[in-house]
């Protein structure tokens, strides 16, 4: 089961065995097959026999042709667990770039992924733990709202979001939003529906830049200035005369930012 890159001309020639089965007076009885071809690489199977052992009878070829088929679909199997091991790393990479805690929650409400910034916020004693796969609070309280929480993200009619404050030691609290997650999400476990995490600290946002809000979601500098001051609690009505313009153009303004 060999590799081109490897059992070339040069290995050929460095190795007696292999020599002596390449000789071209004869004395070579091959059964060759190509199991995979891709443009930078193929793969072929060989079975190889001496001058005294003689040819394969079609029994033997039956038995190869049966061994090609089987390391075809290995090959094909093992490029595609390495493509997923890579496309895995990608996401995980994304996903502990986040500024934010993302937990996902099995059918069982067990931890199945936590993301960087998760495991840091369940790990530094700051009201949040991480043991034996369950996400939990210091308070009584929270703990239970949130185990409401995640219930209500796994009815079977179609679960509904929930958010909540977990108090910390310093006096401040975690924002956690439990988000019910579907089978056709990309990360459920594929069973059964289950819940997304999403922990933040209770004081983020407050420092939020039009500039970066434009940037990201592709809004003007007006509308990401309103966005802003929407999310900070004022009506749309209160919102237009503190920025003075007309109410029409707020809610036009608004209409962009929703689309």
């Amino acid at each position: 089961f060999n590799d081109i890159d490897y059992f070339d001309d040069d290995f050929v020639r460095r190795d007696t065995f292999y020599e002596e089965f390449s000789r071209r007076v004869g004395s070579r009885h091959t059964l060759d097959g190509v199991i995979s071809r891709i443009p930078v690489q193929e793969v072929y199977l060989a079975s190889m026999r001496s001058a005294r052992q003689g040819h394969y009878d079609s029994s033997a070829m039956a038995v190869f042709q049966q061994a090609c088929r089987h390391f075809s679909k290995v090959v094909e199997l093992r490029r595609s667990i390495t493509a997923a091991a890579r496309a895995i790393d990608h996401v995980r990479a994304g996903l502990d770039a986040l500024a934010f805690g993302m937990i996902v929650l099995d059918e069982d409400g067990r931890v199945v992924t936590a993301n960087a910034a998760a495991v840091r916020a369940c790990s530094a004693d700051e009201g949040l733990s991480l043991a034996n796969g369950c996400l939990s609070t210091a308070s009584t309280s929270a703990n239970q709202a949130f185990g409401q929480a995640v219930g209500r993200c796994m009815l079977a009619e179609g679960g509904t979001a929930t958010t909540l404050r977990a108090p910390r030691p310093n006096g401040q609290s975690w924002m956690i939003s439990v988000v019910p997650l579907p089978l056709s999400s990309a990360i459920s476990t594929g069973r059964a529906p289950g819940a997304l995490v999403l922990i933040g600290d209770g004081d983020i946002g407050r420092g939020v830049r039009r500039e970066d809000l434009a940037a990201v979601f592709g809004l003007t500098l007006a509308e990401a200035e309103l966005a802003i001051m929407l999310g900070g609690g004022g009506s749309l009505t209160e919102v237009a005369r503190r920025r003075g313009v007309k109410i029409s153009t707020a809610r036009s303004q608004l209409h962009s930012i929703l689309q």
